[in-house]
């Protein structure tokens, strides 16, 4: 979660939806991360973690994708796209699945950790 300050202007230009995709991938940082902020995250990830490290642990190609997507401080923006209205979760993987490889790479090389 961030804090952000922002101009009647700014504001007055935003538009704001929900995005399917973007929930998910909120889900997806508490997992990575292990870690959570109130009790009822802390029940998910108690009955969720174990078998996502599984699933990295046998994927190394997804758990690293995981990782650079994710970054220390930057989220790769094709892995959350900006949400059409309305659009649903199929929808907006398919967004994703359809980024130009050359986007991506970018994409990663921003978010992507130094260390690795």
């Amino acid at each position: 979660m961030g804090w952000w300050q922002v101009n009647a202007d700014t504001l007055a230009g935003s538009r704001f939806a929900v995005s399917p995709l973007a929930e998910t991938f909120a889900s997806l940082k508490v997992l990575h991360a292990g870690e959570g902020a109130h009790p009822g995250e802390l029940a998910w990830l108690t009955e969720h973690l174990p078998a996502y490290r599984r699933r990295l642990s046998h994927d190394p190609v997804t758990a690293l994708l995981v990782r650079s997507g994710l970054g220390r401080a930057w989220i790769a923006d094709f892995l959350t796209p900006t949400p059409g209205e309305g659009a649903t979760f199929a929808e907006e993987i398919a967004r994703v699945r359809d980024t130009d490889p050359t986007t991506a790479r970018d994409d990663l090389t921003v978010s992507l950790p130094v260390s690795y």
